[in-house]
């Protein structure tokens, strides 16, 4: 009789055990705001999300040309939590990532991103971004010339600026900077990177 009873105790231990578990309210992902921003060659796509406490949504980006028929896909997507560590402090962020790479400049594709959650929710969205055209030079912009150097030249073919400070301490809205080969260091008390002051966007 004992025998009947632990094996009738362990076939309901398996029953149990075999039920599938149920996710917690509120796991399922809720989509939020879609956006994209690009630059010459690639463009990333960030999807806001609420839910999936448990976090186990996933996020697809494929891209095609329009009008081809053939779907390419994109790089792995990443996932921010708010709970997420960067320099100390929490992200307080809640959203996928992904990006659509090694693209043609000035070109407009398509984007299709499938996000799911085993829990519910989800959506899949298809949007067009373009990447930005590389900017081209007016044929009567000032031509001016930058060789290695610590300083001095006035950027003429026949004097030119010795360095690339001096050439951006120099620069104007349109210049075309054309810079010789060489190795170019940075002078003592200079600022790891070049710096120039002046009105943004202003094309004038």
């Amino acid at each position: 009789m004992r025998l009947y009873k632990r094996l009738g105790l362990a076939l309901l231990g398996l029953c149990l055990s075999a039920r599938p578990s149920l996710a917690a309210p509120g796991d399922a992902i809720v989509p939020g705001a879609l956006r994209a921003d690009a630059t010459f060659q690639h463009i990333g796509v960030v999807w806001e999300v609420t839910g999936d406490s448990n976090r186990n949504s996933a996020l697809t980006l494929e891209f095609r040309l329009p009008g081809q028929s053939v779907w390419r896909p994109g790089a792995p997507a990443m996932r921010a939590y708010p709970t997420t560590i960067v320099n100390g402090a929490p992200l307080n962020l809640n959203r996928w990532g992904a990006s659509a790479m090694f693209l043609q400049p000035g070109t407009t594709y398509e984007l299709r991103l499938s996000l799911s959650d085993p829990d519910g929710g989800g959506a899949t969205q298809t949007i067009i971004a373009a990447t930005r055209a590389e900017p081209q030079a007016s044929p009567t912009a000032r031509q001016r010339y930058v060789v290695p150097g610590s300083g001095g030249g006035t950027g003429t073919v026949g004097d030119p600026f010795q360095g690339l400070q001096a050439a951006a301490n120099a620069a104007q809205a349109g210049d075309v900077f054309n810079i010789a080969a060489g190795t170019y260091q940075r002078s003592a008390g200079q600022p790891d990177c070049l710096s120039r002051p002046g009105q943004r966007d202003r094309s004038d």
